[in-house]
């Protein structure tokens, strides 16, 4: 007997195929996107802004420089972005990053900036109006070479393009002391998220991949029905709320597929892992797991790549400070960080006070560095004016290193 051929669900078909698609669509997509464009994009993980804020924030936290015009952590971030950030330059008040640099040319030897091109939209996007700086070297006397920079103004365009950046016509031009544009660099000028762009993207996918899986995984059917119309007592949204069900009818709910689940966290789990190999941003959620000399082997990582980030920091002010040595009013840069080691936790504040007394004998710290932390115990402002002389009520176990009953460990 011929058997009859069996009719595929072309709706179940035709949704698998679409949720393939999107996938697919979403990686595709991705994966033709700068660094910046991955910044950027609302996802599921975020895994591009935590590879940007976890270093920038744990290195440059807390640093203080006199450089007002110039935010730390925002300097670390856009470089870990872009690879490349552009700061023109005025004087130590007038420092900020440009987002619309199309051109620069830089020098073979000492990656000085040579020549450099901006162009950015104006009368609401209408026309696009263009700038360069150019430094221009000319035999001096003595055999030495004489720098000067020549700053041009363009007539405005209606397009942006290489094609039209090559035919500007010159509207201004003069000869200005120097090139006010600095340059800072994260390694060889590319970008943290750039390095490891394709595990980003496929991290992305993976995580649609199983929120689909569960958003299927959660639904229910009902079974025992021979007449849809039935239905029409049970209230849309089934399973919350349900009052009335056909007779023999019953709620079955559709199976996970484990398996598959388990090996897309295994292929996350292995995602991340190369990633944290590969950029040295180790997670909170590993860290938080470990302790002593597990913690310290597993954060090193981070503490290098914080280290690496504090010089690339200074060296970018330094920069900004030969840039500026002409000009009146310019200081030698000046920074401080925060310490990057976790402080060591105590189980009560009285133990934290005894400890503070004793740097404080010692001369670990001064005396406004132990009332600040006092202050802070307290949950006093660290602005808020007292007498300066530490205070500390006796206690049976406590004595302030300031008092005469005050005694060390060992001490007769």
């Amino acid at each position: 007997m011929p058997q009859k051929t069996p009719q595929i669900d072309w709706e179940t078909w035709n949704l698998a195929e679409s949720l393939k698609q999107d996938i697919e669509n979403v990686q595709n997509e991705m994966s033709g996107m700068t660094p910046r464009e991955l910044y950027n994009l609302p996802s599921y993980t975020n895994v591009a802004k935590y590879l940007v804020r976890r270093p920038s924030e744990y290195a440059m936290h807390g640093t203080e420089t006199n450089y007002p015009t110039v935010d730390p952590v925002e300097v670390i971030e856009n470089v870990l972005i872009d690879g490349n950030s552009y700061y023109k330059v005025e004087d130590i008040e007038h420092i900020r990053r440009s987002e619309f640099v199309y051109r620069v040319d830089l020098d073979t030897w000492t990656e000085e900036i040579t020549y450099i091109l901006t162009c950015y939209p104006i009368e609401e996007g209408a026309f696009y109006f263009w700038e360069s700086w150019e430094i221009e070297t000319a035999p001096y006397e003595g055999g030495e070479v004489s720098r000067t920079c020549t700053y041009t103004q363009y007539y405005k365009t209606q397009g942006m393009d290489d094609k039209t950046a090559d035919n500007l016509k010159v509207e201004n031009e003069i000869v200005i002391p120097f090139l006010p544009w600095v340059k800072i660099s994260w390694k060889h000028g590319t970008s943290l998220i750039g390095e490891v762009k394709e595990s980003v993207v496929r991290l992305e996918a993976v995580y649609r991949i199983v929120s689909t899986t569960n958003n299927e995984g959660g639904k229910s059917y009902i079974t025992g029905i021979d007449n849809t119309a039935k239905l029409k007592t049970t209230p849309l949204n089934f399973g919350i709320g349900v009052r009335i069900l056909p007779p023999n009818a019953n709620f079955v709910k559709d199976p996970v597929d484990t398996g598959r689940v388990d090996l897309l966290k295994w292929e996350t789990d292995k995602l991340w892992d190369g990633i944290e190999k590969a950029t040295s941003v180790v997670s909170v959620d590993k860290l938080a797991v470990l302790s002593g000399e597990s913690r310290t082997i597993a954060e090193k990582p981070l503490l290098m790549l914080a280290e690496d980030l504090r010089k690339l920091f200074t060296d970018f002010l330094y920069e900004i400070y030969e840039t500026l040595m002409g000009v009146p009013g310019t200081e030698e840069p000046t920074v401080s960080y925060a310490s990057l080691r976790v402080p060591t936790q105590f189980s009560t504040p009285d133990m934290e006070v005894n400890v503070l007394d004793r740097a404080l004998l010692g001369k670990a710290i001064d005396d406004e560095e132990w009332r600040q932390k006092i202050r802070y115990l307290l949950g006093l402002d660290s602005t808020q004016k007292t007498d300066s002389t530490p205070v500390i009520l006796p206690d049976e176990n406590i004595m302030s290193p300031k008092s005469k009953d005050y005694k060390q460990t060992g001490d007769k």
